[in-house]
């Protein structure tokens, strides 16, 4: 059982973009009988209109301190910091009586100074059929996932 709380906090679009965040408090119960508490901070920034109308580009910086978590059983875990990069652009369609949503993002994570790309992933969102995700690891391989 897990227990997460999180203050959020904003700052209104001033023409450059939105910025967000969470603290985040976190306590774990494993099955095993073990807890643990930590602290964390993510922190967002959203731009819309990027360079036309409907083309939105948004940044997330997870764990943007690092997240300590302590175990009841004094070992303590330490989580590297991981960036989220994303794009989206919507397209409108009468003839869909709705909208197509065209996604790109990718993960970078930040383990003992080193950058890692995780995985990439593309997806198209219709209102009939639901979302399409291609994803693209980092060996190369490239799969398509019908959700």
């Amino acid at each position: 059982m897990g227990l997460d709380r999180g203050q959020q906090f904003g700052v209104p679009d001033t023409g450059f973009g939105q910025v967000g965040g969470t603290l985040k408090l976190i306590y774990t119960n494993s099955i095993d009988g073990n807890s643990s508490t930590g602290i964390g901070i993510d922190l967002g920034y959203l731009y819309r209109d990027l360079i036309v109308d409907r083309l939105d580009a948004g940044v997330k910086l997870q764990d943007a301190t690092g997240t300590y978590l302590s175990w009841s059983t004094g070992r303590n875990e330490y989580i590297w910091p991981m960036l989220k990069v994303g794009l989206a652009y919507t397209i409108v369609s009468e003839a869909m009586r709705g909208s197509l949503l065209l996604a790109l993002d990718s993960d970078f994570y930040f383990d003992n100074l080193e950058v890692s790309v995780i995985s990439t992933t593309a997806s198209i969102t219709t209102p009939c059929e639901g979302p399409v995700a291609i994803e693209s690891e980092t060996w190369g391989s490239l799969k398509a996932l019908y959700r």
